[in-house]
């Protein structure tokens, strides 16, 4: 909470990240090596040490790669659906899910037949190091027709997550939040509800978020075409498997620390302004 001297503060969020270092730690690390180390270990491992030929090779590691990411769709699915808690805010359909879930579900359906064409055809290496490419652009283009949307005036057409219909559109990074704390944190409503007045409350917190749409939107696009130019460019596919598994992990790093520093930043200016009494 960040309190200023004559009483006033700003709406408290249900949740101290100090707390949960260790837990976001090993989450972050369990990401990692499911998605990035472990793909590649499999794929050298059984391609020089086995007679396996390559299409056999990638439905297993496709097989183990991918039942981390379906089980948590099937996790958070059930979560929302059988408990109300979990839900946006406003809603009290079953089938209501949210931005995060809609997003997982997208993903699954169109990565599926790459996946199925990459153990069949002759580039099938090239087909399966899209994996992390097509997801940080599918992630990336949100964020900047959010963003676009909002400059442009118009007014969410259905609602996205806690935002109902008819509002102005939300920031991506804002949406992702509240969903991975709702849901995935086991925060569920109270956070939903806390975190949109907390944003509600400070303009210069709000547009420190908006800003960071731009910046994952904009990084996110030049990294994922970039790397499907590189891995259907380069001669040797295992190079470009390589690339695909390990670059999409470095940028993210690097724009977490960003990230953090804006946030940062934002939280100390926005105490400065409530401070003076001009927000």
């Amino acid at each position: 909470m960040l309190q200023a001297d004559h009483g006033q503060h700003f709406p408290v969020l249900p949740l101290d990240l100090r707390l949960h270092k260790v837990s976001i730690t090993i989450h972050c690390v369990v990401i990692l090596v499911t998605n990035s180390i472990l793909p590649l270990a499999l794929y050298f491992s059984l391609n020089y040490t086995t007679s396996l030929p390559q299409k056999t090779i990638i439905p297993i590691i496709n097989a183990v790669i991918g039942a981390p990411t379906l089980g948590r769709w099937i996790l958070r699915s059930w979560r929302l659906f059988h408990a109300e808690i979990f839900r946006p805010l406003a809603s009290s359909n079953p089938w209501a899910f949210d931005y995060l879930n809609w997003n997982l579900t997208i993903g699954i359906i169109y990565l599926i037949p790459v996946l199925a064409l990459a153990s069949r055809r002759p580039f099938g290496l090239r087909l399966f190091s899209l994996i992390l490419p097509l997801t940080v652009i599918q992630c990336s283009i949100q964020l900047l027709l959010l963003e676009s949307f909002f400059l442009l005036g118009f007014r969410t057409p259905f609602s996205f997550s806690s935002v109902k219909a008819g509002s102005e559109f939300p920031a991506g990074v804002v949406l992702l939040a509240e969903d991975i704390c709702a849901v995935d944190g086991n925060l569920g409503r109270p956070f939903r509800s806390a975190l949109h007045k907390r944003i509600a409350a400070s303009p210069t917190l709000e547009t420190s978020l908006r800003q960071l749409d731009w910046i994952w939107g904009l990084s996110g696009v030049t990294v994922g075409a970039t790397l499907i130019g590189i891995i259907f460019g380069v001669e040797n596919d295992e190079i470009g498997v390589v690339i695909a598994f390990t670059i999409p992990w470095i940028w993210a790093f690097i724009f977490t620390i960003l990230t953090i520093h804006l946030v940062r930043c934002s939280l100390e200016k926005e105490k400065q302004v409530l401070v003076s009494g001009k927000e």
